[in-house]
């Protein structure tokens, strides 16, 4: 009998950028031509909802064989590099210029859902061996020159004159 695979907790969203394994959801409902229902209203723990974009894992050896199967077509796009937009956006509240300018490459269209194409200069660092804990945060100027000065800052971006996006 598979092993059941189920969404660790650190897995949800506590890091910036997918892995191999995850693929996204609307995609694998394009090929296949079926409902976005199939992939949206899977259980909890089979499913991460990452902004408007549904996540699966290859690993999850309990999907319906279908959806499996799907997940290693070769026109299922690597999101290695990606990272949902909408999400992005909520989360660190900032616009699509500010990403353009500090962290991405472009913005491209998978299956309806818009991606961040981070830089390799962004996923450098963010994926650096000894900064596996990376924490990315929006913070004011105030707060900036605070942890400026307590050297806990391993990077950041000056989105505008009061607000920085920082990596510690």
């Amino acid at each position: 009998m598979a092993k059941k695979y189920e969404i660790k907790e650190n897995e949800k969203i506590n890091q910036l950028y997918f892995t191999k394994n995850h693929v996204l959801g609307t995609e694998i409902c394009k090929i296949l031509n079926i409902s976005t229902a199939n992939v949206s209203n899977l259980k909890e723990g089979h499913i991460m909802k990452v902004g408007n974009c549904p996540i699966l894992n290859k690993l999850d050896l309990e999907l319906q064989p279908k959806l499996r199967k799907t997940m290693f077509h070769p026109d299922i796009t690597s999101l290695e590099d990606k990272m949902c937009l909408s999400y992005f956006k909520a989360e660190y509240g900032i616009n699509d210029n500010q990403i353009l300018e500090h962290i991405a490459d472009r913005i491209e269209t998978i299956a309806g859902k818009k991606f961040i194409v981070y830089s390799q200069d962004f996923l450098d660092k963010i994926k650096q061996p000894n900064n596996i804990d990376n924490i990315l945060y929006t913070i004011d100027n105030v707060e900036f020159e605070e942890l400026k000065t307590q050297n806990v800052l391993k990077h950041y971006y000056k989105l505008t004159d009061k607000k920085y996006l920082i990596i510690y």
